[in-house]
């Protein structure tokens, strides 16, 4: 694995027309991002009427969290950065966090609303300021700590358990219905191995091969061979 840096370039090579409008509507897109919800952050932090209330805290931790992705967006969205473990260029997964705390940011702000209609007069007594405070910090620190943990974890660890080699099973594949793996011709395996789920279950096994698909659908020996077409 190679970890030094390589030259960034764009997503699309700018040999074309269209694609250099491309790779200025990215940027007017991310400059639009950062310029709409800084603006909406700067008129709730000046206007105290509006930060008494606790939907409005909702809304700031959402412009918080969209301006940080419009930032990044400058870097993961206009260049060629792919985030992945093995990535010279990875943000390491800080990016798309982003835009994950927006959307959790909509989900508490939500549960918020369904509370202060449902119980009124309940409302102001259970959710104070404080307690918004602290359900925002709360999905704030819980989304990092998740990437601190995927960026602590070794790579081939990471590997196994988010990719497809954590999905297979660590057995052998039995006699082939038809293709040859080692060959790169796709194929179709099935097995007769004890599971501990139900045998009629069905499970998929994806691809090992460059040239095509070679799949594994373990089944139960009452139903047996089932062919399957490509």
């Amino acid at each position: 694995m190679n970890n030094h840096s390589v030259p960034l370039s764009p997503v699309l090579p700018l040999t074309s027309f269209g694609n250099v409008l491309v790779f200025l509507f990215s940027i007017l897109l991310a400059t639009t991002i950062i310029f709409l919800n800084f603006s909406v952050l700067l008129s709730i932090l000046i206007n105290k009427s509006l930060r008494n209330e606790n939907r409005f805290m909702f809304m700031l931790s959402t412009c918080l969290s969209d301006i940080c992705s419009g930032v990044s967006y400058y870097y993961a969205g206009v260049l060629d950065v792919r985030d992945h473990y093995t990535s010279p260029n990875r943000t390491f997964y800080i990016a798309p966090t982003f835009l994950g705390l927006s959307y959790m940011a909509i989900i508490a702000a939500q549960a918020d609303r369904y509370h202060a209609v449902a119980s009124p007069f309940k409302y102001s007594q259970r959710m104070t300021r404080n307690r918004t405070l602290l359900v925002i910090l709360v999905y704030w620190v819980y989304a990092f700590v998740i990437v601190a943990v995927n960026n602590l974890v070794p790579v081939g660890t990471a590997k196994r358990v988010t990719g497809i080699e954590g999905a297979l099973r660590s057995e052998k594949v039995f006699s082939p219905t038809s293709g040859d793996p080692a060959a790169g011709v796709p194929g179709v395996h099935f097995s007769h191995k004890p599971q501990r789920v139900r045998r009629t279950l069905w499970h998929a096994a994806i691809p090992y091969t460059d040239r095509g698909l070679f799949m594994e659908f373990p089944c139960s020996k009452r139903l047996g061979p089932f062919p399957m077409m490509f």
